[in-house]
């Protein structure tokens, strides 16, 4: 925010969580910290504007294909901000206009690249693996901008498809199903010891309680 007081000074405050960005003949000079007054030569220097340095999020929907010709639908999400320095914060300004289209290009690249060389089970599989190479890379490649990478998340994949999902839900419940027949199975198989080893147990008692019966007599 600035208010001018004279011809020769404006002054200005950054507020919290801000950096106020300085030109000089329209060249970057230096940042502005949260707080102030400054005092800005109005007829050399201008306040461009402010940098936000809060932590930001930034999701995505990719639908490619697998290698099983599958069409999948992948939610990422990228968590960043901007990096606090003189540089990272003069770069986030100047350098990129639209940094949801840059991140946007890098994450398509990489998830296109790494799905197509993966069956869809695979990808459900290895979706922490995915995340990690998306932030190798957009780390390396936004830094270039003035920007940090906090941390990616795979947050959901799903096929494209219906029949592909109802496919799923049912390969799922004959899982399901089978997994609790054989447990079923077993579960008799076990009582069926247990009744005949209590059964032995009974059988050895009656022996040995009519042979000293026999032997009191």
């Amino acid at each position: 925010m600035s208010i001018p007081t004279c011809c020769c000074c404006i002054v200005c405050a950054v507020p919290e969580s801000k950096r106020g960005v300085v030109t000089r003949y329209g060249a970057f000079k230096k940042v502005l910290k949260p707080g102030g007054p400054y005092c800005i030569d109005p007829c050399f220097e201008s306040v461009e504007q402010t940098a936000d340095m809060r932590q930001r999020y930034f999701d995505l929907l990719v639908r490619t294909k697998s290698k099983d010709d599958t069409e999948l639908k992948i939610e990422i999400q990228v968590q960043f901000k901007i990096l606090d320095t003189p540089a990272g914060i003069s770069d986030a300004t100047f350098k990129l206009s639209n940094y949801e289209e840059q991140m946007s290009a890098f994450i398509l690249d990489i998830v296109r690249t790494s799905v197509s060389k993966q069956d869809m089970n695979d990808v459900y599989e290895s979706k922490d693996q995915l995340a990690m190479d998306i932030k190798d890379a957009l780390t390396d490649a936004m830094k270039v901008y003035g920007y940090e990478i906090l941390n990616t998340l795979v947050t959901n994949v799903e096929p494209n498809s219906n029949h592909v999902k109802q496919s799923m839900n049912e390969k799922t419940k004959a899982q399901y199903d089978l997994e609790a027949a054989q447990f079923s199975a077993q579960a008799d198989a076990e009582r069926v010891i247990v009744h005949g080893e209590a059964n032995k147990i009974a059988q050895k008692l009656l022996g040995e309680g009519a042979s000293r019966q026999r032997q009191a007599i």
